[in-house]
């Protein structure tokens, strides 16, 4: 079923429109490619929930290509995407399978189109606590900008609106909040699959960090009881320290610095430190645009910049265990 909504702004520029055809061409033949090869593949968010929510698939303004995909079919879909012309880059070799929730692609096509494919609707470091099997059986065949394909449970879809939110606080912009007031209110919507899910996968503060934005933003009618009992779930005290960080700080690179204290062991630990701190020289260009002498430029800032910062997330870690 197709909701319709107003679009959050026009688009800013003739370059942003062409942007956003440009993508949705080549999400119709990653979806006609994926669906020829067999593959399940859920487009996430992007110019599909544009087509989705405003009737438009070019009315949202969208950066990149996110997908979700089965993780046991990624090297599929890695097949589907180098098909395509798309050239994979990764921090180091394996790092993003080891420690991240999606991989990264991207292609020049007179501007750069980057395709990520997801395995998780969550985010470090929790991403292997939500069962993407159960989210995988709730999905409903649809066709999406033309192509046979998928489509999230509603629930599923505002559960992983929610996160992505929080994902990117502070800088995620308002509309996104107007989104998922918008999925709220649809009379289909069932609270307590979508609580039973938050809870199971003790992500329930996290989800209602974003509900109460969604609620104070729009006036939301998000009902009481729900947002309590998301927020008073039981969590080991280890656990709750860390989730009560994700959920209040807004510093960058939280999610890191959580990753990095649940690794378990010294030597997990280096490694991940290692893959984020100084990443391929492919990866540097297409994060930063640079290249050669300028690239050591790049890892001696990454290096100072992320200590610092590591170092505030600790303090902040440190800070909520003193008040639990």
């Amino acid at each position: 079923m197709r909701m319709t909504m107003t679009p959050p702004r026009p688009l800013a520029s003739t370059a942003e429109a062409a942007k956003n055809l440009l993508l949705v061409d080549e999400l119709q033949a990653i979806l006609r490619s994926s669906h020829q090869s067999g593959l399940g593949c859920v487009p996430l968010r992007g110019v599909a929930l544009g087509e989705w929510l405003y009737g438009n698939p070019v009315a949202r303004p969208t950066g990149d290509i996110d997908l979700l995909v089965r993780r046991e079919e990624l090297d599929g879909m890695r097949t589907v995407l180098s098909a395509l012309g798309f050239r994979e880059v990764e921090p180091r070799p394996g790092a993003a399978v080891r420690y991240d929730y999606t991989l990264e692609f991207f292609k020049w096509h007179h501007l750069l189109v980057i395709a990520e494919p997801h395995w998780s609707l969550a985010y470090q470091p929790f991403l292997d606590r939500l069962d993407m099997a159960a989210v995988w059986r709730r999905c409903q065949p649809a066709h999406v900008l033309g192509i046979p394909s998928y489509q999230l449970a509603t629930e599923d879809l505002l559960l992983h609106l929610s996160l992505h939110y929080l994902h990117h606080r502070p800088g995620a912009p308002s509309f996104w909040l107007d989104e998922m007031d918008g999925l709220i209110r649809r009379d289909t919507l069932q609270w307590s699959l979508l609580l039973a899910t938050a809870r199971e996968a003790r992500l329930g503060l996290l989800v209602a960090t974003a509900l109460q934005a969604v609620r104070t933003h729009c006036h939301t009618p998000i009902p009481e009881e729900v947002m309590h009992a998301l927020s008073n779930g039981a969590l080991p005290s280890s656990e709750a320290r860390l989730t009560r960080f994700l959920a209040t700080s807004v510093m960058r690179g939280r999610e890191r610095i959580a990753t990095l204290l649940i690794l378990p062991g010294w030597g997990a630990k280096l490694q991940y430190l290692l893959s984020y701190l100084f990443p391929s020289s492919a990866f540097i260009r297409l994060q930063y645009g640079v290249a050669g002498w300028r690239t050591g430029w790049i890892y001696l800032w990454r290096l100072a910049s992320l200590s610092v910062a590591g170092l505030r997330g600790l303090w902040q870690v440190a800070r909520h265990r003193c008040r639990r």
